[in-house]
Parts: C-alpha cells; structure tokens; sequence
C-alpha cells in the first residue's frame, strides 16, 4: 500500500531546500551587489602617451615618445622629480625603482609608469667578437673554477652583469671531455632569479625557476624548461615562447688548444633576475647523464652573485 503521508512529507522537504537555495542565492546576490560600487568593473584605459628610456650605470634617462605631449612632470620612486621632455636621474644604488610620467595629450591629463632595473654598466661585451674583455673581470665572487681542474672538462668561469643582461664566460677542456664521455656530453644550467630556495625547483643547494640545457659551443643547442616550487622534477615540457630563445644571447667562440671558451647572455626581465640578488648552478653530464663535472665557487656548485656593484 502506497503511503500518501510518506509522499507528502518528501515532497514537502524537498521544496523547503528549494526555498533555502533561493534564499541563500538571493542573500549571496545582494551581498555582491552591495560590495560593487559603479565603476568597479571598468579597466583603466591605456595611456596614450608613454617614454623610452636609456642608462649610463646608475644615470637613466627618461626620454616622452608622444609628441604633442605638454606638461610633462616626473617622478621616481626614490624622491626625483624633474619636468619637460626628458628627465636624466642618478639612482642612488642598484636596485629596482619605478618611475611615473604625467602630461597633456589632445586636452586630457594622463600618466604613465614602469618598473627599471638599475645597474652598473657591463665591463664586457658579446657582441664584440673577442673573449679579451673578460680579463677585466676581477671581482672574486664573479670568477669560477671545476671541480678538479685539470681532471674534469670545466677549466673555468665568470660572470658580468648589467640592468639588462647577465653574461656568462665559460671554458671546457674538449679532450678531457672525450675522455671522460663517450659521445658528447650536456650542460645544465638552472638559474634561480631571486636568490630564494624556497621558489623554484630545488637543485643542489639554489631553487631554480629556470633549466637552460644543451651546448653552448659548435653546433650549439639549447632547450628552457620551467622549475615549480616542490615539484619532484622540472616541468616536462619545454617553454617554446620564443621569448626564451631571444632572451639569451651566444656570442664569440674560440678554441686554444683543447679549450673550447664561449661567452652567452641571458636577458634579465625574461628569466626573472629582476633584483639585485640571483643564483646560478651548472652541472656537466657525460652521455649516460651520470655527473660529470660542476661550474664551482669556493669549493660549492650553487653560486649566488650579488647584483649590486656600483663599478
């Protein structure tokens, strides 16, 4: 026998939930209407005017690139202020500042701001075609060894820097590679933009945001991998966005015997090296990818440069 009660009371359930699902939509809609002022989804309009800007070491200059642009004002983040087309400014240390244009284009008032870099210049270059400017390079935390010179295929390294690009000089002993691998070998470098373990792959004492893997000499080829934060392996896939193979820079190659010497540069803004701290960690693997070889400083594998140099 059917039991109508029984129905009746299921049925009378069932539209008491619906009744507290619509009261608590309708509560949940107010409460967002109430929290959304007019305005609050409109997207600020991009500015029509805008700067380009130049750097001398700590001396930028700030140069407006819309013409018709009056009453140009400027502002930096670290107190200077200036007005008319340009404005050159001595930043008082390297770091990161942001800098702000405000001025009049066609009867509106319009501002307009970006984040630099601001560095001292690089001793050294690589689009001169010579290795001769590295011997300038003198300070100790910039110079690197191998793991056993001598023994092993790095016989050394150094770094430069400037706010754009950090440069990279590296020598391999080609006959002790031979040696030691049986086809070839492959260098991994993983770069940690900020100084910080905790962010980024973990690898040998840095914490990686970035793998550049290959050979930088002879027919040089390279793939860029993304390191996440406490994963177990870098990420599978490679970054194909050419702004990853326009970001670093191989410049002069020459041999001396059984030395190989290149020099490269990575593009600071695409690989994250936006502060004044960065670390960097290379490993040399023979062709069974068992380790081979580390680019080393003061008898360690991870090396943390200080981007903070005034000269």
């Amino acid at each position: 026998m059917v039991n109508v009660n029984r129905i009746r009371a299921i049925k009378n359930c069932n539209t008491m939930k619906i009744y507290r699902y619509l009261a608590l939509a309708a509560i949940s809609m107010l409460l967002f209407a109430s929290c959304v002022h007019s305005g609050d989804l409109d997207l600020d309009p991009i500015p029509d005017i805008g700067f380009t800007y130049s750097s001398d070491g700590l001396t930028l200059t700030f140069t407006s690139s819309t013409e018709g642009t009056t009453g140009i004002t400027w502002a930096t983040s670290d107190g200077g202020t200036g007005s008319g087309e340009s404005l050159s400014h001595k930043f008082p240390s390297p770091d990161t500042y942001w800098i702000e244009m405000k001025g009049t284009l066609n009867g509106k008032e319009q501002s307009v701001s970006t984040k630099v870099i601001v560095a001292k210049p690089a001793i050294v270059s690589v689009t001169d075609n010579s290795l001769s400017d590295w011997d300038k390079v003198k300070y100790e935390d910039f110079i690197f060894t191998g793991s056993e010179n001598g023994v092993l295929p790095i016989v050394e390294g150094k770094a430069d820097y400037d706010a754009n690009w950090l440069y990279l000089y590296l020598a391999f002993d080609t006959k002790l590679a031979e040696e030691k691998a049986a086809t070839g070998y492959i260098c991994d470098l993983s770069i940690d933009g900020d100084d910080d373990i905790a962010t980024g792959f973990e690898v040998n004492g840095i914490g990686g945001e970035y793998l550049v893997e290959g050979c930088f000499f002879g027919k040089a080829w390279y793939d860029f991998y993304h390191g996440t934060t406490g994963a177990d392996w870098w990420d599978d896939g490679t970054l194909a966005d050419p702004k990853y193979s326009a970001g670093l820079v191989l410049g002069h190659e020459e041999q001396d015997g059984n030395v190989i010497k290149v020099e490269l540069a990575f593009k600071r803004d695409t690989f994250g090296i936006t502060g004044t701290k960065c670390a960097i960690q290379m490993t040399l693997f023979n062709d069974d990818w068992s380790d081979l070889d580390y680019l080393m400083l003061g008898g360690v594998s991870d090396i943390h440069l200080s981007l903070d140099k005034t000269e």
